[in-house]
């Protein structure tokens, strides 16, 4: 859940939930991305001893990745502000939410894509003990982080959620009924979320990269599987943005638009 979690201040709730982390999630992924994956190349590199030209080879495989992250990003202002128009309209238009989330999981197939390139590169770049010493590191690394937990983290992030959650259902003035059918909604989402992350994920990458020679096809199923991962995502997403939409009266969707977009703005 850490990167969940670093949504929470704009994770706020119902739409701002639904809106915020189906098109804010890549975004702020790819920043902390930009942030985490250059210290963690460093030290795998410094870990396998690395002549400069390996490390040149990296670099730009990692460079291109990067780059493939960033456009994912784009205008998340411009992203939340197409969303909350869908959401404002009466009746919702379902061809176009559904080609607002083609686009979004389009980009994250061409982010795979720079992914596997990059991934097969540099499994090209170093010999098998390389290899291996780069991987025990990236092992060591994960297995310190997991030792540290993330129970605190998943706790703060749901006391926020809670807590914005109930400051938007006050701000619509939303009925009891229409509480729970909302934080129902909610829910499902977060649970499409948490059965999305990535935790664990390195480890059949790695024992991939080990591996002589590079066998490409489970390469491929690894990423097939991710991105069907995400594809349940915006399944969730869609149905619990239409959920909220069919509870509310069109003031409500007006005073929910009004809230989200004060407590979303100038958040990149």
């Amino acid at each position: 859940m850490n990167r969940i979690l670093k949504l929470a201040a704009v994770v706020t709730a119902l739409a701002a939930l639904l809106a915020g982390v189906a098109l804010g999630q890549h975004h702020r992924f790819a920043k902390r991305a930009g942030l985490m994956m250059p210290r963690a190349i460093d030290g795998a590199l410094d870990a396998a001893h690395a002549t400069p030209p390996e490390r040149q080879a990296i670099y730009a495989a990692r460079d291109r990745v990067l780059t493939a992250l960033a456009k994912t990003g784009g205008d998340s202002s411009q992203d939340l502000d197409r969303v909350l128009a869908l959401f404002s309209a009466d009746p919702l238009d379902a061809r176009a939410l559904a080609a607002e989330r083609a686009r979004r999981l389009a980009a994250f197939d061409r982010v795979g894509d720079a992914i596997v390139q990059a991934f097969s590169d540099a499994h090209h770049a170093l010999s098998a003990p390389e290899r291996q010493a780069a991987a025990d590191y990236l092992r060591a690394r994960e297995k310190e982080r997991a030792e540290k937990g993330s129970g605190w983290r998943e706790r703060i992030f749901h006391a926020i959620v809670e807590e914005r959650t109930q400051a938007a259902l006050d701000a619509i003035d939303a009925t009891a009924d229409q509480r729970a059918a909302l934080i129902a909604s909610r829910d499902r989402v977060l649970a499409a979320l948490k059965e999305a992350r990535l935790e664990g994920a390195a480890r059949p990458l790695l024992d991939l990269f080990v591996a002589d020679p590079l066998d490409g096809h489970a390469l491929e199923a690894l990423r097939a599987e991710r991105l069907g991962r995400l594809n349940q995502v915006g399944d969730a997403i869609v149905e619990g943005l239409s959920e909220i939409h069919q509870q509310l009266t069109p003031p409500q969707r007006q005073k929910l638009v009004a809230w989200v977009r004060s407590h979303t703005r100038h958040r990149g």
